[in-house]
């Protein structure tokens, strides 16, 4: 059955920011509208934002119905896209941020690394590794921590001296909390410039970053 095609136009470019959210390796969006539309069903979202020439086109399935994200409880879908769609998302999302196409989500390619680090949590200190990187994101393999849950802020200090000072640092949100090729720990989005962000990966990591 050929994808169902909806037309989704938004207020402005902060309201489509908000709308979407990163679960793991998923990125979906509330889609707002009425329209009832069936759990898994495939969708292509043809999207617009209110007094721009900006057009978009997606391609995802619906998770569920549901109310907004928002206070006022507006009614609509959560789509979620992975893949290339979710390339091509994260591309969408860093026009309307206006940055860089390089700093948007998972945009670029990851590098197998296995580099010590020094996770700062509000003051908390935990011990890890980065065991893969890219220049907007890494996982870190560390031990379960209660405190520790998405959208945290973090510092990460690469290779600290004695394990615990100094080092290279980055700062960091959590993504999501889990396991990943079967090692307990997290993922996380740098907050930091690009240009900082690869300057300090150029340092620690003898693989490009592209």
């Amino acid at each position: 059955m050929a994808p169902t095609r909806l037309e989704v136009q938004y207020p402005n470019r902060r309201a489509l920011l908000a709308s979407a959210r990163t679960e793991g390796a998923v990125l979906s969006f509330f889609v707002p509208g009425s329209e009832h539309v069936a759990a898994g069903t495939d969708v292509i979202l043809a999207i617009s934002i209110e007094n721009t020439d900006l057009r978009f086109e997606l391609q995802g399935r619906v998770r569920l119905q549901l109310a907004g994200y928002t206070a006022r409880a507006q009614r609509g879908l959560g789509v979620a896209l992975v893949g290339e769609q979710k390339r091509a998302a994260a591309q969408m999302l860093a026009i309307c941020a206006g940055r860089a196409l390089d700093d948007g989500t998972a945009l670029d390619s990851r590098h197998d690394v296995d580099v010590e680090c020094l996770v700062n949590l509000h003051g908390t200190r935990l011990k890890g590794a980065v065991k893969d990187v890219s220049a907007t994101g890494a996982f870190i393999n560390a031990p379960r921590l209660s405190a520790l849950r998405g959208e945290a802020d973090v510092t990460i200090h690469l290779e600290p001296l004695f394990g615990r000072w100094g080092g290279r640092v980055l700062k960091a949100r959590v993504v999501w909390v889990g396991e990943k090729k079967g090692m307990p720990g997290f993922g996380v989005r740098f907050l930091d410039a690009t240009a900082h962000v690869r300057e300090s990966l150029k340092k620690h990591f003898p693989s490009p970053v592209r």
